[in-house]
């Protein structure tokens, strides 16, 4: 009985301290469904996440030998860097890393061109997603001066309190998705307008490939994104404060646990929406959505 009484005077206190944060840092406004320019929708939604397998689906598109090739597309981080963005015209991208508003001293180079893509090279309609405390910085909106780009925030506050309310808060963008990696938002963004089948492609999430510990204790590990090539171990970093920190294991650890719950947390939100997510990326070490391949043959 004390457990029970304890339980749910933690989920209210949580729950208010949420309610609090929300109305403080954030609002209640469904940016996504109000501002979204969605067009002719189609009913499937391709996410391109940054996966080095990604290169294989590229690959089929520019042969003609992808099945999915007139489906809306959702594309995240760097991926606005490539060729292979402006040849595909994807409807949708997604930011929501801290260098993309910071732009720390150690990844500028790389922010900055982004957006000088996105201003110089875009010339369709572009719903670009990022989070709500940056949409209110009136300087940051000033990086985006191309007329293509519909500039749609999104709330990131992830819900805490009584499990119950989480997926209603969800649907309406009151609570976010934000358990992670880029990749929970842009699905976020795909259920919240409405596509009842989400295909994952380039997921791979092979984080734990190639970690290892040198001599120095340092956590090094084999860094692979579809875009940039494969070296040698070397330490990794975590950039929070905007400042080049080491991991330590039990940090590197309890990051990526929380992104993996974050994957059965929007499992069972797609269920409460009435979507689903298929995870089309092969060898992918997510395990909380359907496969979209068996024994090598699309299984749709």
């Amino acid at each position: 009985m004390y457990d029970r009484i304890e339980e749910f005077l933690y989920n209210l206190l949580t729950g208010l301290k949420f309610i609090y944060r929300t109305f403080r840092r954030e609002n209640i406004v469904n940016y996504i469904a109000k501002d979204s320019l969605t067009g002719n929708r189609t009913e499937e939604l391709l996410v391109f996440a940054n996966g080095p397998s990604l290169s294989d689906v590229l690959g089929e598109i520019e042969s003609g030998k992808f099945a999915k090739k007139d489906s809306d597309i959702i594309m995240m981080n760097f991926t606005a860097n490539s060729d292979d963005f402006y040849k595909l015209k994807p409807k949708y991208f997604c930011i929501s890393d801290i260098m993309f508003y910071r732009m720390d001293k150690y990844r500028e180079g790389k922010v900055r061109l982004l957006f000088d893509n996105l201003n110089s090279r875009v010339d369709w309609p572009l719903n670009v997603y990022f989070p709500y405390r940056w949409y209110k910085d009136k300087n940051y909106l000033k990086r985006f001066y191309n007329p293509y780009l519909n500039l749609v925030p999104f709330h990131t506050l992830e819900y805490r309190g009584f499990e119950r309310f989480r997926f209603p808060l969800m649907i309406r963008n009151i609570g976010g998705s934000d358990f992670g990696t880029v990749l929970q938002n842009a699905i976020n963004i795909g259920i919240i307008l409405g596509y009842r089948k989400l295909y994952l492609y380039g997921a791979d999430h092979t984080f734990f490939d190639g970690l290892t510990v040198d001599d120095n204790n340092q956590v090094c590990k084999i860094t692979s994104h579809v875009y940039e090539e494969d070296g040698a171990a070397e330490p990794i970093y975590q950039y929070y404060s905007g400042e080049k920190l080491p991991y330590t294991m039990s940090f590197f650890l309890s990051e990526y646990a929380r992104l993996f719950a974050g994957h059965e947390i929007m499992k069972k939100y797609a269920d409460f929406a009435g979507a689903e997510i298929i995870n089309m990326t092969k060898n992918s070490m997510i395990d909380s959505y359907r496969r979209g391949y068996s024994d090598g043959k699309t299984d749709l």
